[in-house]
Order: structure tokens, then sequence, then C-alpha cells
């Protein structure tokens, strides 16, 4: 049975060739397991699938479901595509009761989406399906898939159980199993009436064989943040508040922000310059976009900070302590306070931009301290080696299989 070629379809709720946490785990798993020797398809509602921004290797195919349907769509956006009369329901619905909306679109994209998903199905003949968000697994029940699908929590689950319509929750219970990214997560599920086994697997983190040098000197030492621009949950703001407060202090320190800053970010990239200008900021806190190459980054930075609200379980920060950095984080933050061990392999701090400043300056004055502690979290991401979880990931699998 361990030697068996599984067929795996992962069902992807939007398009791949963005870049976002979501993506790169979808892809870095589909390659872990094509590796491994099983035969993989990524089916996505909708995207350009010529174009992705993480490499996806050749043996993995790449599908859409909106493609494989007969019905020609008005917008690669599968809400868009209601039928005039539909949106008048769900519109009517949302006066009285926004879950029942909710539950009335998502209804009705399952019912547009159903032609794709079986002829996708029949086609690849899956053994086994990984479903990326319960809102995918919705669809696939009301496609009437036969085979086993484990729901796919990228993201905090109690974040994500809040908005949860019915038949999200009717389709937590139909799947074989949930898998969560953080032993924290499970609690949230029976709140909402959700009684399913759970799957505890975090993500794969490369183990950078060249850590940051740390001890070096440098003209230019830098705190680093890798997220999409976004104030809700990335919150970049507050660590570039923070710096503001202690620039004047360490004119050799420099912010960069990596990340997606278009298709996420609206208005809050322009509030961010507008306020790194106020504080005549400019050559001190860049906004350099996205990059391909995090590891190159990670060499020439010193601190990587990430002043989430909420994480599933953050890559990048993952990669960033894999690289040798010491990273500082919010202990309200869910899943930041189960990676970051305070005071060892970074700090936590508690709500606020004048803690967040005040750990910044203890981490900038120490560079001992920093040394020790990036040493510390390159050490502590071995247990998330990409072998080690694939390993977890192939035995869940065939463990369905059996059943």
């Amino acid at each position: 049975m361990k030697n068996r070629r599984l067929r795996i379809l992962i069902a992807f709720p939007h398009a791949l060739h963005r870049t976002g946490g979501m993506e790169k785990a979808c892809i870095s798993l589909a390659n872990g397991m094509q590796q491994k020797g099983h035969k993989v398809r990524i089916s996505c509602i909708y995207g350009e699938l010529s174009t992705l921004f993480y490499h996806l290797d050749s043996g993995v195919e790449l599908r859409s479901f909106m493609q494989s349907c007969q019905t020609k769509f008005s917008s690669p956006i599968i809400g868009r595509c209601l039928t005039l009369k539909d949106k008048i329901i769900r519109e009517s619905l949302r006066l009285f009761d926004k879950r029942k909306a909710l539950a009335w679109n998502e209804y009705c994209e399952a019912r547009l989406l159903q032609d794709g998903i079986q002829k996708e199905v029949h086609e690849f003949q899956p053994d086994i399906i990984i479903s990326f968000q319960p809102k995918m697994t919705y669809y696939l029940m009301k496609s009437k898939i036969r085979c086993p699908v484990i729901t796919s929590f990228r993201f905090n689950s109690d974040h994500l159980m809040k908005k949860a319509s019915q038949g999200d929750i009717d389709s937590l219970n139909w799947s074989y199993a949930i898998h969560v990214l953080r032993p924290s997560f499970e609690k949230a599920f029976l709140k909402y009436d959700v009684h399913n086994k759970i799957i505890n697997i975090p993500n794969a983190i490369p183990q950078y064989a060249h850590l940051v040098d740390l001890s070096e000197k440098r003209p230019v030492r830098r705190i680093v943040n890798m997220a999409r621009l976004n104030r809700e949950q990335k919150r970049q703001h507050l660590l570039v508040e923070a710096f503001a407060k202690i620039a004047s202090d360490f004119p050799q320190w420099q912010v960069e922000l990596w990340g997606d800053d278009e298709h996420y970010a609206g208005t809050y990239k322009k509030e961010l310059l507008q306020f790194i200008h106020n504080n005549h900021l400019e050559q001190r806190v860049l906004i350099c976009g996205k990059t391909q190459d995090v590891e190159s980054v990670y060499q020439r930075s010193d601190i990587f900070c990430l002043p989430s609200a909420f994480e599933g379980f953050s890559n990048a920060l993952g990669e960033a302590m894999s690289a040798g950095l010491p990273a500082v984080g919010f202990s309200e933050c869910p899943s930041l306070d189960e990676i970051i061990q305070n005071g060892k392999n970074g700090l936590l701090v508690s709500p606020g931009v004048d803690s967040l400043a005040n750990a910044l300056k203890y981490l900038m004055s120490n560079q001992a301290l920093r040394v020790q502690m990036g040493k510390n979290a390159h050490e502590s991401m071995a247990k998330y080696a990409p072998e080690v979880i694939w390993e977890q990931w192939e035995n869940v699998l065939l463990d369905a299989i059996r059943q």
C-alpha cells in the first residue's frame, strides 16, 4: 500500500497565478506529492493557466473547472456570472440575513460549476481530492463527488468559520477529514457544530543551506516584512509607525516591505506612502513589490517583522526563520505564538505600536542577541522540512484510501 501511486486532485477555489500563501502552499503540495511518485492534477475554478508566479513541476497537470464547463462564462469570477434573477434573490436575502444570502450565492455558484467539476473528476478519476477551503468542498459536495475529500483550511479556522454559511458547515461534516495547519485551530469547529476527523499538518518550509551572517559588518541593516499589503490582516502600517518612533536613533537601519502591492492593497499603499512622506522616511522605508527570490532578500536582512492580526501558517515567517533571521510579531496573533518562541528565536510582544517599537529597538541594539536568536530560528524550522511534511501528507492520503 505504501508504494501505491495515487491519483490526487487538488481543487483550488479561485485562480492560481497570483502571489499569496495559499497559492504557494497549493503548488508546493502538488510538487511534493508529484516528487513522491503520485499523479497530481490541480483544478482551479478559473485562472490564467500558463502564467504562474510560483514554479509548478512539469509533471503536475493544471486545469480549470470553468474552462471545462460547456457554459461560456461572462466573467472569470464565478460570482459575477449569476443570472439577474439569482442576484436579485441574493440581494433580497441580504437585507434580512447575510448568511442566507451567502448560502444562496454559493448554491448558485455550485450549480454553475457542476458540469465542469463532474467533467474534471470523470476525466482524471482521482483516488482522493484535497480541497482548499470549505466553499470549494461545498461545490464538490453539490456535484455529488464520491471519492474521499479532505478539506484543507489554509487559514485561521476560527476566522473563516465566523463567516461560514450553512453549506460550508454541511460540507465540512461531509468531508472525509478536515486539515488544519496548527493544533490550536482544532477547537474552533465545535463552536460551529462541525464534528469530523481533524488532521494537523503544517506548511513545508525550505531548509536553506546558507544562513544569514548576522555577525558581519554592514553599511545598512534591514528589518524586512514579506506579505501582501493588507490593512486588516498583515498590518504593515504598525511596523512603519513603530519604526518611525525609533528611526532617528538608528540611522543605518531601513525597513523593506516586500509582497503584492497591486491586487489586494487598494488605498492602503497610498496611506503607507503618505505616512512615510509625512515622517520624512522616503529613504528609510521602502515598498519593494513582489520577488521570486526571497532567499536573497533574507540574506541581506537582519530582522523579520510580521505584525499580523491573524495567520494560518505564514510561509514567509517560516522561510525567514529558516534563513536564520530572528522574528518579531504580536503575541495576540494565532499561529505566530506557536512558531515564535519568545526570547529564544524571536520576540512576541503585546498589542500596540509602542510595544513593537520597543521590541525592535531591543533587537536592533543587540547584535549578539540577533545572532543567537537567528541560529535558534533556523534550528527550530527543521521539523517543517519538506520531506517531513510530504511524508505526513502521504500517510494521511493512504489512510483515507484504506477506509
